[in-house]
Order: structure tokens, then sequence, then C-alpha cells
């Protein structure tokens, strides 16, 4: 499976039959970029750009809890917690996990608060760890750094930060301070297999795509 950064918690997945685009509209992911499936991980009146984002013509949408299986792509949504809107406003998040290639995604959206252990549990084993450490609307640094701790993935990816100094979101050095990840390995795309994760837990920094 490819994974690719579209900025803020805007993500490609690629797999050998599918092509899945989360949160479009979010970050830089538009939604004219051929797929087959979207994922909406938030229903936040405050923040219509994701729920209402319009996606790639004929997609299956997916925008809450269940469990869904598309062209070989298993999808399995639970509600795991709160998301702060732009007003002040709290929206519902829907962690997901998309199992295919035989690796396993886990996207936790705009969260911004640390679920409860058993809701986390509920989304199972998890390869890569797709998270928000930035702060602001969503978890902070040391939020982020917990959560990697319930769910222990091989991968974490970190997500919904600012690439640059200023604004509401603070730059991912800090999460990587915090978890202790001195010399992360940056890439365009991370190639997510099976017989390659590592043996310990590893930080890979996505440079967001346009």
């Amino acid at each position: 499976m490819d994974i690719e950064w579209r900025g803020d918690s805007s993500f490609v997945l690629r797999t050998q039959g599918c092509t899945v685009l989360v949160d479009p509209g979010v970050g830089g992911a538009s939604a004219d970029i051929p797929a087959d499936i979207v994922i909406l991980s938030r229903r936040d009146e405050a923040d219509p750009g994701c729920a209402s984002a319009s996606s790639p013509s004929g997609a299956f949408v997916i925008d809450g809890p269940g469990e869904y299986e598309i062209g070989g792509v298993f999808v399995i949504g639970k509600r795991i917690g709160g998301s702060r809107g732009g007003k002040g406003a709290s929206g519902q998040v829907t962690g997901y996990v998309v199992d295919a290639d035989d690796v396993t995604v886990c996207h936790l959206g705009g969260l911004s608060e640390v679920p409860a252990p058993e809701h986390l549990e509920a989304l199972g084993p998890v390869d890569v760890l797709l998270v928000p450490v930035g702060g602001g609307p969503t978890l902070g640094a040391s939020e982020a750094v917990e959560v990697v701790g319930q769910v222990e993935p091989s991968i974490i990816v970190p997500a919904r930060y600012a690439v640059s100094d200023g604004g509401e979101m603070e730059t991912v050095d800090r999460f990587l301070s915090e978890i202790g990840a001195e010399s992360p390995e940056q890439l365009d795309v991370l190639e997510a297999s099976a017989t390659k994760l590592p043996l310990e837990p590893k930080v890979v920094l996505l440079r967001p795509r346009s």
C-alpha cells in the first residue's frame, strides 16, 4: 500500500485494487482525485469542508461508524471522541482502520482528546497510525504521544501540524522531541508492506503533496 499526505488530515491510500481518499477538502487533497472510496472522519457543522466535501464521481463514501468491504478493501469505523470546531463547536470523530494488501492503517482525523483505552482497543491491531500532533483544534504533541503508546503501531505518521512556524497549530518538532525521534525518515510516499514493517516503532514524516 502506498500512502501520501495531502496536508492537514487528508491522505491518499493506494492499494493494489483501489484508491482511498481520506478527508478531501481538509488539506490539499482535492475531490477531483480519482478514487474508489472516500472516507470522511468528522461530522462537524463548524467544519463543513470535511463532512460536505464533494466526492469523486462513482466513489463509495464512508462518513460514519460501521464495517465496509469495497473492492477487497476492508474499512472499520469506530466513534472514538470529539473534535473542536473552528467556532468552539464540538463534532464527532470516527477513527477508521483500512485493511488492504495485508496492511492495517488507522486514521484518527481531527481528534482533539485522548480517547478512552477501550475505544482505541476497539480499533484492533494497527500497522500504520496517522495521528494529529499539532495542537490547536486537535491533539497536541503530548496527547499524540499518549495515543501512540496505547495503539502501539509499527509506523507513526504525524498529521495536522503546521509545516512552518506561526498559526494556530505547532510544527512537528515538539512531537518528535517528546516521542524521541531525532532524525525521522522523510518521504514523499510511504510504501507500507506487511513483510517490511519495522521491529521497533518508527516515525515517518511525509512531505505534503499537492
